[in-house]
């Protein structure tokens, strides 16, 4: 018979458990040192691919994934099989309620104060303003600290600062850059009065002069902006050149879309 300190074990309760939090699982049935560890290899594999920055290879980015479901797994069923070994379990100091409340808030308040790398954050296509190249939905990651070593080269998609909503960011194109003169003429862009031959099968052109432009000089450390869906994108036709200030960094691929055959695209 069960006394009072010795109790059976709840696979039902041990998966809830480890799917709330990867090791709660193994604290319910009193594997203390796999309920620590396995949230420390949590951790551990994610400051090692975001530190170093591993995450902006799509391939890394696809093992870092992979990894993580088959670790969040098996901590589910490895606590189960422990629940269904455990018919007779005897009840340890820290198999109270309030022990297993906190136990989340500690896993997921102490996430935050670890150390890494700020410099890659994900962002969501709100609109088709660029497609094909990317569309509404798309997931992506941004290198924030692309363009602190590097230049903005002509056609790279690029993030920035909306000139109108500065805590807004947007996704287009770079065209032209300080210093040089462009115009727009029944949607072909001149730079310098020749014509930029773009050789892009994603960039949707316009036909007509609904948004052609005059010959406008780009002023000093500025951009000339434009969203490959020509037809509709509002870019520096609309709000003209951007500061390059403005610019926080550089599109790397799509790691999520409502399309997986777009999962993993380069952005070039």
């Amino acid at each position: 018979m069960n006394n009072a300190s010795t109790k059976k074990r709840s696979k039902i309760l041990s998966l809830i458990l480890s799917v709330i939090t990867p090791g709660l699982g193994h604290l319910y049935n009193g594997k203390l040192i796999w309920a620590i560890a396995i949230p420390v290899i949590f951790f551990i594999i994610y400051e090692v691919f975001y530190y170093f920055s591993l995450i902006k290879s799509f391939t890394f980015y696809l093992i870092f994934v992979l990894f993580v479901i088959y670790v969040y797994i098996f901590s589910i069923v490895h606590s189960i099989v422990l629940a269904k070994r455990n018919s007779s379990y005897k009840l340890k100091s820290y198999n109270r309620v309030y022990i297993y409340a906190i136990w989340p808030l500690l896993y997921f308040g102490l996430a935050p104060l670890l150390p890494g790398n700020n410099s890659i954050q994900p962002f969501k296509i709100p609109t088709n303003s660029m497609e094909y190249t990317l569309k509404s939905g798309d997931m992506i990651l941004v290198d924030m600290d692309y363009y602190k070593s590097k230049d903005i080269k002509r056609n790279d998609i690029i993030i920035f600062s909306s000139p109108e909503y500065p805590h807004e960011y947007m996704i287009k194109r770079a065209i032209a850059f300080e210093g040089e003169k462009i115009s727009i003429v029944n949607g072909k862009v001149y730079i310098n009065q020749k014509e930029l031959k773009e050789d892009n099968p994603n960039i949707i052109y316009q036909n007509n002069n609904r948004d052609d432009i005059p010959g406008t000089i780009i002023p000093d450390n500025h951009i000339f902006v434009l969203g490959d869906n020509r037809p509709n994108s509002l870019d520096s036709r609309n709000f003209g050149s951007i500061s390059g200030e403005n610019v926080k960094g550089k599109p790397l691929y799509i790691y999520f879309s409502n399309s997986l055959d777009r999962i993993g695209i380069n952005l070039e």
